[in-house]
């Protein structure tokens, strides 16, 4: 399902848009994914200008890019908490160790690239990791994120002034988790009133 369809207009900007779109290429809800098989991945890297016209993907950069589209996600998922964190970090690293070998290479005028050591596949993903990298702790990665709503983990690109966006979209996953939460909270107000007898038996419902 695309952003369109979901009816949100949550593009990203600053070469961050292709991140956004490699991470949705798995619609976790819908049970589909568009880089399941080397034809597909294929067409994915072409589409996105990543990949040449004469380059090739086999079975094994398919494994690659869903393991660095995952690890991608965790990074960004688990970035507020320190302990998964770290651990999101070095899933990451290895991924775009294993996807994608780089090598530093410096302008006259002091740019700072990282380019591709093979051509094909581990091109095309290292243009996904070199993307990272560049962005990674600036303001608009901050604001790449991934939804909140574990049945849907979509990433979208948070717009709202203050960064507190968590949803994907607030018409669905958002009020889904506001009334599993309500849900929650009215049976915990349940239990916490039933009383129960010695032997374990729920009794009656306290009400004072």
């Amino acid at each position: 399902m695309t952003s369109e369809q979901r009816g949100k207009p949550d593009v990203a900007p600053d070469g961050l848009e292709t991140l956004r779109l490699f991470l949705n290429t798995r619609d976790l809800e819908a049970g589909l994914d568009e880089v399941d098989e080397a034809g597909s991945l294929t067409r994915w890297l072409r589409e996105h200008e990543l990949l040449g016209p004469d380059e090739t993907v086999g079975h094994d950069d398919v494994l690659r890019a869903r393991e660095l589209r995952e690890a991608i996600r965790s990074l960004l998922s688990e970035r507020s908490e320190p302990g998964r964190a770290s651990l999101a970090a070095r899933s990451f690293n290895a991924a775009a160790r294993s996807a994608a070998p780089l090598q530093v290479e410096i302008s006259p005028d002091a740019t700072v690239t990282l380019v591709a050591t093979r051509s094909g596949a581990p091109r095309a993903l290292g243009r996904i990791v070199a993307a990272v990298a560049g962005h990674a702790g600036t303001p608009a990665w901050e604001r790449l994120k991934i939804c909140g709503n574990r049945a849907c983990q979509w990433a979208f690109y948070d717009h709202a002034r203050n960064k507190t966006g968590r949803w994907c979209d607030m018409a669905t996953c958002g009020n889904r988790a506001k009334a599993r939460s309500y849900r929650l909270r009215r049976s915990d107000t349940v239990t916490a009133g039933v009383a129960v007898d010695p032997g374990g038996r729920p009794g009656s419902i306290q009400t004072g």
